[in-house]
């Protein structure tokens, strides 16, 4: 009996030690096999591009000489001879005010300087005779003088009723119509009295000793159109704006520039550029190190030094040629020497 019993204890443990090599057997082959198959990686190749430096602004199209017309009094408008885009002579009319009450200031201090002008003779004559005083005669020439000073300011204000052109140029922006009554410093007339056009733009204060007179400009709209345009830095305001850290930058425009008078544009002033540089996408790095596929078909953990990087692409400036496949995004889970099954990224290929 306890023969038999041994027996079959033996034979128990045997069976465990059976199931548990069968067991580890099958681990280690899902392991190999694991190890075996191939992963599947997005990759995109590394490729040699220029590279530029830039620093960004935004800015508005103006012309070097934009004049503001506005008139300096209250009144309302009678004649309103010329529309945008017309040409204008030093002198022309651009505006004339009603000027009813203006000229009939005026008659009153003419008049005023009649009566005055009487007096003072009058009273001149009587002092030459001695039957006047000299209080009186000073009186009255007080009283002429500040009759003429009176006169003066109405003949200035009916001056302002009729708005005339300060240069030649030409009308860009026009406000106001015949009959409307306008306040003083009511813009009614922007002129451009230099065709020539530029961009103001603000330079943050932080990048402002990277730009110089002379430096190459690319200028978009903000509309995002996708035209590019060239400019010039033409000059840098000395004193910066302190309440937005920023310094005023005049950028220089071709004569034939299509860039419209207004337009709020964005500008990417280069300040430096890599001829060939050797690029690749920017999450595909990490910590120094990146992911290609060689030509075997096998992952390579690759250390490289990063030099520019920006939100979508990183320059490596050492540890790679150029033409590699770069697994696009970095992951902790790829390991070095593993077999990888390629997908290119078609997304990064369209850029």
């Amino acid at each position: 009996m306890a023969n038999k019993q041994l027996k079959e204890k033996r034979l128990a443990s045997r069976r465990r030690k059976i199931f548990f090599t069968v067991v580890a057997l099958l681990t280690a082959g899902a392991g190999l096999y694991l190890m075996l198959k191939p992963v599947e990686v997005t990759v995109s190749k590394a490729v040699r591009s220029p590279v530029i430096d830039a620093v960004y602004a935004t800015g508005i199209v103006e012309t070097t000489m934009m004049v503001q017309i506005a008139p300096k009094t209250i009144g309302r408008i009678i004649y309103y001879p010329v529309e945008e885009h017309m040409t204008v002579k030093r002198g022309d009319v651009l505006l004339r005010m009603e000027s009813q009450e203006a000229e009939a200031r005026i008659a009153d201090a003419k008049a005023r300087v009649e009566l005055a002008e009487r007096e003072a003779r009058r009273a001149a004559d009587l002092l030459r005779t001695g039957a006047g005083t000299a209080q009186n005669n000073d009186r009255a020439q007080a009283e002429l003088r500040s009759a003429r000073a009176a006169l003066k300011v109405a003949e200035d204000q009916s001056s302002n009723m009729i708005i005339r052109s300060p240069d030649n140029c030409t009308v860009i922006f026009r406000d106001a119509e015949v009959g409307e009554l306008i306040t003083a410093g009511q813009t009614v007339r922007w002129l451009d009295c230099s065709g020539i056009k530029r961009i103001t733009a603000d330079v943050d204060e932080e990048d402002i000793n990277k730009v110089r007179p002379g430096m190459e400009v690319k200028i978009g709209l903000s509309s995002a159109t996708g035209d590019m345009y060239d400019g010039v830095i033409e000059r840098i305001t000395p004193k910066g704006d302190t309440a937005n850290r920023s310094y005023r930058v005049r950028i220089a425009l071709p004569r034939d520039t299509a860039l419209k008078i207004g337009m709020t544009v964005e500008a990417n002033i280069i300040t430096g550029e890599t001829v060939e540089a050797v690029i690749v996408p920017a999450r595909s790095v990490r910590g120094g190190e990146l992911f290609i596929v060689d030509q075997n078909g096998r992952l390579r953990l690759m250390p490289v030094k990063v030099g520019r990087l920006d939100s979508n692409n990183a320059e490596i400036t050492e540890g790679l040629e150029g033409g590699e496949d770069v697994v696009t995004v970095f992951d902790d889970s790829l390991k070095d020497g593993r077999r990888a099954k390629t997908v290119r990224d078609r997304t990064r290929a369209r850029r």
